[in-house]
């Protein structure tokens, strides 16, 4: 399965040879195993593009299996490549990232981290692409959608949470620290997007043979008054995408919090992820043969 991404949700996702990749957001991570599953999630999509241009060409599976090290001040290592010829691969694709800024933990110390990598790609059958559906994802956005809507809260959790259309002063999403409401408001929209491309296992996708059409995995999640990602629901045709959905939201990072009425508030956020499946052979039905009358 051929993975082509475009349209509003993935515009910015991989980048040119010409620059480099750039994953600080996972440094934005409240502790080191959100932000190693970030790292590994970016790094897997990286090295799952790679790959498919070889199954494309070779149309022959491909499998992968490496240990990466991640340093105190930032830097990423590889350790070992199985099978080893594909170690000029993975370097380029290592060498290709932005080193990271250090990270450390409440104590001030320098934290390092090792990363297990396992893939496996199969050549492209079909292509998946993100389709531009604009309206329903405004209205998913500002919490609109009836047909979309994963549960009803209680009374409570209504009054402790504001909805992202209407509240007063946006949740801040880290980098996003100037302009006016709707401006970081869309900022914060369009990071969040990027954070979901950069880190959604796209060979889960590749890997559970989607029928053709729109898939829809539809998200909602609270952000608390302290700024943490909560509550996060999912709703999709398969519950590996609605695993992989609350997991990659899961590792947002934390955000300073919305107000309302110069107090912070909890908010709550819909994220529609869409992907348009074309390209999966048509079986085509047997037609029964009927019995000789004797």
């Amino acid at each position: 399965m051929k993975l082509l991404f475009s349209g509003l949700l993935l515009a910015c996702c991989f980048l040119g040879t010409a620059q480099q990749v750039n994953l600080e957001n996972c440094n934005l991570a409240s502790n080191l195993a959100a932000r190693s599953s970030c790292l590994k999630g970016s790094v897997e999509s990286l090295l799952y593009q790679e790959l498919l241009k070889v199954a494309d060409s070779t149309r022959n599976t491909q499998t992968l299996g490496l240990d990466l090290f991640v340093d105190g001040i930032g830097n990423i290592y590889v350790d070992s490549v199985i099978p080893s010829e594909k170690k000029p691969l993975v370097e380029k694709v290592i060498q290709g990232i932005k080193p990271l800024s250090s990270y450390k933990n409440y104590k001030g110390e320098l934290l390092q981290d090792a990363i297990r990598i396992d893939l496996e790609v199969f050549p492209p059958k079909k292509s998946i692409s993100v389709s531009e559906e604009d309206a329903e994802i405004a209205n998913m956005l500002k919490g609109n959608s009836k047909k979309d809507t994963l549960s009803q809260d209680s009374p409570k959790e209504k009054k402790d949470y504001v909805p992202f259309a209407v509240i007063e002063n946006v949740p801040v999403y880290p980098g996003c620290y100037q302009g006016t409401n709707e401006e970081l408001k869309s900022c914060m929209s369009l990071n969040i997007q990027r954070h979901v491309v950069n880190n959604f296992n796209m060979a889960l996708a590749n890997s559970l043979n989607l029928p053709d059409g729109t898939q829809r995995i539809s998200v909602q999640f609270k952000i608390d008054r302290f700024g943490f990602v909560t509550n996060i629901r999912a709703r999709a045709s398969r519950p590996e995408l609605e695993k992989e959905a609350v997991r990659v939201v899961g590792t947002l990072p934390r955000m300073m919090p919305g107000k309302q009425f110069g107090k912070e508030v909890g908010v709550l956020y819909a994220l529609p992820i869409l992907f348009k499946v074309e390209g999966n052979p048509k079986k085509t039905p047997r037609k029964k043969k009927r019995k000789r009358r004797g």
